[in-house]
């Protein structure tokens, strides 16, 4: 019973999603949509430990279980899907946009996706919901189709497909030298004897870590959320992208000593972290420094992944590290995202310096500042990586710490940016909005002892003593020096304003390396008559007018059963694929 009612929470907001398609209960779909994450997060906080339910006749046999890890994931994304839902209540009332339907569609749909992923057991099921929860998130980041949020959406979709088919990849092939058997442990076991061992993990780092962001997979990212709705923002990259953290967690073999992929992904690690904060503090939009940000802190969470690899029979302890890491990343993340809405709504002085006060909490958490979540996160990862023994770990000890300095000056340009009140007005400040970011901004500060409670960490893993928090103290402060310190150099100000760097950055240089190379192509050549050029641009346009690309028309509600449609068509395709 208890296995069905882990079933019922996780496929809720999908259930909810063939509700609103129904003009009958249209309305009452639209009045709950907002609250659609509260059934997995209250079977996350009170089901039991080692429920677990089998469903044979789903694609190739589904397996669905609350293991420590999924239990772990599921109670943060959870948490910021509700608090994302109810703040979009209110955030389309403020902005008076009339699309509710449309942006309620898409979200339940990649909210559903991900909140069912989450406790699957087996690579099919887990690759299914993961392509539905990417493929659905497309409507959202095109929510508004504007020219730029269009080509946002264009490149997230082809980083998607490109992700979901080296996921696929990898999967099946792992899938293959488990004799069929699509369960994770099985999996790992297999492919720790087979020597296609790092092919496959190749396949499987690029898949997901296009999803997680980790360098030079991240071009996506910081174009898309600009592009989405500040809620969806929020949940973009709160939960979204930890799903590829999730399946390196179920399919690399941590906790096995594996020293020559640690060292990989150490390594992306730290340029990762470094160069996400670098080019982040460039950026003048806020949710593009955001985004940046996230890709510096997704650089922190491979180095995690790395040194649960090099770590030997450690697997207990390392898997509570890594899940209190991106527990407080979704948190302070999601609050930092939603408090950009705020700062665009008209308020009154006090609640602006309230927000003022969350949001620089919320950022110096994330710089791992003393009596914070990111403090306890940070201190944990620094406690696994001084035992670890491979060629970066002497590095690591005093690399890991700099990183506080790089995260203090983007949260720093980030703060100010915000004080701008950045975008169009968003109208007036309402609860809806205010609440659930008050609540994050308050799980940010309880989390290191709700972290101790739960025996995830120690005082001593968490830097809860004087020298720990000394420790963890002198980058951020560091870094504040730093900033004022170049606030009262005028000359240094000017010249370090006048860096910019494209938002996305690798695209962009290759886009416009590739448009210069066709540029001196076409002058090259005879150049063909006008009439000639006209044609299929004349067409081309003409068939855009009438018809609009596929993906967009999938955007608008009126063909949102198309789009389910053909998701539908996919997963049946790949368990089509998989069959013995």
């Amino acid at each position: 019973m208890t296995g069905w009612l882990l079933l019922v929470s996780v496929f809720w907001p999908l259930l909810l999603v063939g509700a609103m398609g129904l003009r009958l209960t249209r309305r009452f779909a639209l009045r709950v949509a907002p609250w659609a994450a509260l059934p997995a997060l209250a079977a996350a906080l009170l089901l039991p430990d080692g429920v677990a339910v089998g469903l044979p006749w789903v694609f190739i046999g589904s397996a669905f279980a609350l293991d420590a890890l999924a239990r772990a994931f599921l109670i943060f994304s959870a948490a910021l899907w509700l608090a994302a839902g109810i703040y979009a209540s209110g955030y389309l009332k403020a902005t008076h946009d009339a699309r509710e339907i449309s942006f309620f569609s898409w979200f339940l749909a990649t909210m559903g996706g991900n909140l069912a992923l989450i406790p699957a057991q087996d690579m099919v099921t887990y690759i299914v919901f993961f392509a539905l929860m990417g493929f659905s998130a497309y409507g959202l980041v095109v929510h508004d189709p504007t020219s730029q949020n269009l080509r946002a959406g264009r490149v997230y979709i082809s980083m998607t497909v490109l992700g979901e088919m080296a996921a696929f990849v990898g999967l099946l092939w792992a899938a293959y030298l488990a004799g069929g058997q699509t369960g994770f442990t099985v999996s790992v076991t297999a492919l720790q004897a087979s020597p296609y061992r790092d092919v496959i993990l190749l396949l499987l780092f690029t898949g997901f870590g296009i999803k997680l962001g980790v360098m030079p997979l991240h071009v996506w990212l910081p174009l898309a959320h600009p592009a989405a709705p500040t809620p969806a923002s929020a949940v973009l990259s709160g939960v979204m992208i930890k799903t590829g953290l999730l399946l390196w967690l179920r399919i690399f073999p941590i906790g096995t000593g594996a020293g020559d992929w640690a060292g990989v992904l150490v390594g992306v690690g730290l340029f990762t972290a470094f160069a996400g904060a670098l080019i982040g503090m460039t950026q003048t939009h806020p949710k593009a420094l955001l985004a940046y940000s996230s890709v510096s802190q997704m650089g922190l969470a491979a180095i995690a992944v790395g040194i649960g690899l090099a770590t030997a029979g450690k697997s207990t302890a390392v898997m509570p590290a890594i899940a209190l890491f991106a527990a407080h990343h979704a948190f302070a993340k999601g609050a930092l995202f939603l408090g950009v809405g705020l700062a665009a709504c008209e308020t009154s002085a006090r609640n602006r310096r309230l927000l003022a006060a969350g949001l620089a909490i919320c950022g110096a958490s994330l710089a791992g500042f003393p009596l914070t979540g990111g403090m306890a996160a940070k201190g944990g990862l620094k406690y696994l990586a001084a035992g670890v023994e491979m060629p970066w770990s002497g590095l690591l000890e005093w690399l890991l710490p700099l990183t506080g300095i790089t995260t203090m000056l983007l949260v720093i340009r980030f703060l100010c940016i915000a004080a701008a009140r950045p975008g169009e007005p968003h109208g007036a400040w309402n609860p809806p909005m205010f609440v659930p970011w008050a609540v994050l901004v308050s799980g940010v500060l309880a989390l290191p002892w709700l972290a101790l409670a739960m025996g995830w960490v120690g005082v001593k893993q968490a830097g809860l003593y004087p020298a720990g928090a000394w420790k963890a103290a002198w980058p951020p402060l560091l870094a504040v020096f730093v900033a004022v310190a170049v606030w009262n150099m005028p000359r240094m100000r000017s010249a370090l304003s006048r860096i910019r760097i494209p938002t996305g950055d690798v695209l962009s240089v290759f886009v416009l390396l590739l448009e210069r190379s066709l540029a001196l192509f076409r002058f090259s050549i005879e150049s063909p008559s006008r009439v000639i050029q006209g044609i299929p641009s004349a067409l081309l346009a003409q068939w855009k007018q009438h018809h609009g690309t596929l993906l967009q028309r999938m955007a608008r509600y009126e063909n949102f059963t198309l789009g389910m449609l053909l998701m539908t068509a996919l997963a049946l395709g790949m368990a089509w694929m998989l069959w013995p």
